[in-house]
């Protein structure tokens, strides 16, 4: 494994280079009193969304991934989390706005079960995506909702036991492929190609990186360019001057 494939501590304070693509890697089962804090760096329309789910672990789950990416991008910007103001564009993509808009940070966010993975850039766009690894039903007829011909066919030739991983690398490779360009779901899936295997690649301007994450987890990241290098974060803890 390479360095770029290494889970680090974050340097404090951080920094990021315009060559450079940052991904944190963050658990959102948070104890209480974090929970609490973090709530408190919410915006009223965020607190809003918050208070509509069913479910507490859904609930505290939302407060745990927005207080996260506060926290997280306010150490790029220097200012407090709760002082950060977020906008979307028209295909729904999160962004800065308001005057930290002008520092030209770029950031993309996935959720899935447990974990949350945030990309950051300057001034390039990012797209990255998180998906469980677990059995599915029917992986062919999935597929024929957001597959190509071409990968269909590679699902098809792909060892029955491996198909569902297979899917999911080509899956979550779409979905991170959307979000860097901006158009989501949007865009037709089904109209261009990606492999099913867990390797890097290149569409185009974007570049393709596979992230290991776990045995319990299939991560990828789409980013524009190619002359960057990947750094990756795992804090052990936040504390609380973060969640003020």
């Amino acid at each position: 494994m390479t360095d770029e494939g290494i889970w680090r501590l974050p340097p404090n304070p951080v920094h990021i280079s315009p060559d450079e693509v940052h991904i944190w890697r963050a658990s959102l089962t948070l104890s209480p009193w974090l929970l609490t804090q973090f709530a408190r760096t919410l915006s009223r329309e965020e607190c809003l969304r918050a208070s509509r789910f069913h479910f507490s672990m859904h609930r505290d789950r939302f407060v745990a991934g927005r207080g996260l990416q506060r926290s997280i991008l306010s150490r790029y910007i220097g200012v407090a989390p709760a002082a950060l103001e977020f906008c979307t564009t028209d295909y729904g993509k999160p962004a800065l706005a308001g005057e930290h808009a002008a520092w030209g940070i770029r950031f993309s966010v996935s959720h899935a079960g447990t974990m949350a993975l945030y990309a950051i850039a300057m001034r390039r766009e990012v797209g990255v995506d998180l998906e469980v690894v677990k059995p599915l039903p029917d992986v062919f007829a999935l597929a024929r909702l957001v597959c190509s011909p071409h990968e269909i066919a590679m699902l098809a030739d792909t060892p029955p036991a491996e198909r569902d991983l297979a899917f999911l690398h080509c899956w979550t490779r779409k979905e991170a492929y959307g979000k860097a360009t901006g158009r989501g779901l949007m865009a037709s899936l089904d109209r261009f190609n990606v492999t099913v295997g867990h390797d890097a690649g290149r569409w185009g301007r974007w570049l393709v990186k596979p992230l290991n994450i776990s045995n319990e987890f299939v991560g990828v990241l789409v980013a524009e360019g190619a002359d960057w290098r990947l750094r990756l974060f795992q804090p052990v803890s936040f504390t609380p001057c973060l969640a003020r």
